[in-house]
C-alpha cells in the first residue's frame, strides 16, 4: 500500500464509528471539518447499519464492520442481518450486505430490544472486537491520529482497544448528550449509568483532545468530567452559499416553508405537529406550503400527508443542492421535541444544519424547549424567530406573525449571517481544528 505524505502538516487519521452519510451528509460533515486533507490520509472504520456512501475525493479507505467484528448474542443474533467484514469501495452501496431485512424481522427486533432494555441485558448482547483483518487493515494504512464520534457502550470499548493497541492519540468528539440517554427505562438503567460512566472516564484518560459540538456542551462536559472540552460545531463553507444567500424579504403569494435534515426521536412530534399546523391554515384559505426533505421522508407516520397540497415530502437533495434549495424558501423550520428525553438529550448539542441555516439568508423559526442550547444561542445572538412553548396556539400565533411581518424576517435573517460568517466560517474553523492533527 503506497503511503501519501500529508499535506500541510497534518498526520493520516483514522476515524472509527461513523456511517458515512453523516461523514458526508448535511449534518456536521467531518469531510467540511478536514477539507483539504489529502483523501489517501483519511481512513474510517463504519458502522455495518448503512452501506456505506462518500466520495474518494474526502476518503478512499472504508473499513465495513461485520460479522468478525460485531459479536451479537442469542437469541438477538437470530433477528440480526448479517454483515461482510473488510475494506469497501467507496463508490459501492449494500456491496456487502448479504441479507435484506424484511420488515418482521425489523419489527421483533425492536420489541427484543425494548425488552432487552427493560431487564437490563441489552448491553451484554452487543460486542465489537478487533478482528485479524482489521488489524491488518489499520497497520497498512499506520494512522497518526484516531477520532471518534462515540455514541454507543460497545464504540466506547471498541476504541479503548485499538487505542491501547497502537497508542495513537486518541481525539473524542461528542455531538449530544447520548450519555444521560443511552439506557432506556428498566429495571437495571442505573446500574448501566454507573458502569458506562466509569467506562466513558477511562476512555477519557487515554484522550488527547476532547471536543463537544457548542460552547454549553463544552462547559457542561469540563463540570461533568473536568479537563478542557473545545467546541467544534459545523463549519460552513461560505463559497457555496453566498451566491444563493436570500436577500429579498417580500412574502410572495405562496408562503413556503423548509425542513432539511433527519427525522427522529428527538423531533418527529414537533414536525408532526407543524404538518398539523400547516394543514389547518391551508384548510383555511391560507396560501402556504411546507416542504421536507429528509431520508425519513417516507416514515409511516408521515403517509396521511402524502395527498395534502400543503405537505410536500422529499427525498434529501445532495450536500451541493442545498444552498441553491434554501433560497427558494422564505422560512427555515427547526423542531426540538418537548418531552423529557428529548430535552436532556439535545440540551447542550447544536442542531448540525443550523450554521448552514444561518448563513443561507433564509430566516429561521426555532420551535423548542428554551432550556435547550440552540434556544439560548438564538436568543442571545437574534438570529431566530423563536417558539419555545409546547403548544399548538402559540406556535400558531408566532407563525402568522412572522408571515406577515417582513421586517422581523429580514432582521433575524441578517444577523443570522453575520454571526454565522463570524463563528461558523469554514476557513477559520477548519485551521483550528486540523491543528489538533498536526504531526
Amino acid at each position: 500500500m503506497v503511503t501519501i505524505k500529508s499535506e500541510g502538516g497534518t498526520g493520516k487519521i483514522l476515524i472509527i464509528g461513523q456511517t458515512l452519510d453523516k461523514l458526508t451528509g448535511g449534518g456536521i460533515t467531518i469531510s467540511n471539518l478536514l477539507s483539504g486533507i489529502h483523501s489517501e490520509n483519511i481512513a474510517v472504520i463504519t458502522s455495518p447499519k448503512q452501506a456505506p456512501k462518500t466520495n474518494d475525493e474526502f476518503c478512499r479507505r472504508v473499513y465495513q464492520l461485520g460479522t468478525e467484528e460485531l459479536k451479537v448474542k442469542f437469541p438477538l443474533s437470530l433477528l440480526y442481518p448479517a454483515y461482510k467484514s473488510g475494506p469497501v469501495k467507496v463508490i459501492e452501496q449494500n456491496s456487502n450486505r448479504l441479507s435484506i431485512e424484511n420488515s418482521k424481522r425489523v419489527t421483533a427486533r425492536a420489541i427484543f430490544i425494548t425488552l432487552a432494555h427493560f431487564f437490563g441485558i441489552y448491553h451484554f448482547l452487543y460486542k465489537l472486537e478487533l478482528s485479524g483483518k482489521l488489524r491488518t487493515w489499520i497497520q497498512e494504512f499506520n494512522p497518526d491520529f484516531i477520532y471518534t464520534q462515540l455514541s454507543t457502550r460497545e464504540l466506547i470499548n471498541f476504541t479503548e482497544v485499538i487505542t491501547n493497541e497502537y497508542k495513537k492519540p486518541l481525539i473524542i468528539h461528542i455531538m449530544d448528550d447520548w450519555l444521560l440517554t443511552i439506557n432506556k427505562v428498566g429495571i437495571f438503567r442505573h446500574m448501566w449509568d454507573r458502569i458506562i460512566d466509569k467506562e466513558f472516564r477511562n476512555l477519557l484518560k487515554l484522550t488527547n483532545s476532547r471536543l463537544c459540538i457548542s460552547d454549553a456542551m463544552s462547559e457542561e462536559y469540563s463540570k461533568r468530567f473536568g479537563g478542557s472540552w473545545l467546541s467544534f460545531h459545523n463549519p460552513v463553507m461560505n463559497e457555496r452559499w453566498i451566491p444563493f444567500q436570500k436577500n429579498t424579504y417580500t412574502k410572495g403569494l405562496v408562503f413556503k416553508i423548509l425542513y432539511s435534515g433527519r427525522i427522529g426521536n428527538a423531533n418527529i412530534n414537533s414536525i408532526l405537529a407543524f404538518c398539523e399546523l400547516i394543514n389547518e391554515l391551508k384548510r383555511n384559505g391560507m396560501s402556504i406550503v411546507f416542504s421536507i426533505y429528509s431520508p425519513e421522508y417516507n416514515l409511516e407516520k408521515f403517509r396521511k400527508y402524502d395527498d395534502s397540497p400543503a405537505i410536500l415530502l422529499n427525498k434529501p437533495l445532495k450536500h451541493d443542492e442545498m444552498p441553491e434549495l434554501y433560497s427558494k424558501f422564505d422560512l427555515l423550520f427547526l423542531p426540538i421535541d418537548f418531552d423529557k428525553l428529548s430535552i436532556k438529550f439535545t440540551r447542550f448539542s447544536m442542531p448540525t444544519k443550523m450554521s448552514e441555516y444561518m448563513i443561507s439568508g433564509v430566516p429561521i423559526l426555532i420551535h423548542a424547549p428554551e432550556e435547550i442550547a440552540i434556544v439560548k444561542f438564538a436568543a442571545k445572538y437574534n438570529i431566530a424567530i423563536i417558539s419555545s412553548k409546547n403548544g399548538i396556539g402559540s406556535l400558531r400565533e408566532i407563525l402568522l406573525d412572522l408571515i406577515n411581518n417582513d421586517e422581523a424576517r429580514q432582521k433575524v435573517a441578517l444577523n443570522a449571517v453575520s454571526v454565522a460568517s463570524d463563528k461558523f466560517d469554514g476557513i477559520k474553523v477548519r485551521k483550528n481544528f486540523q491543528s489538533l492533527f498536526m504531526k
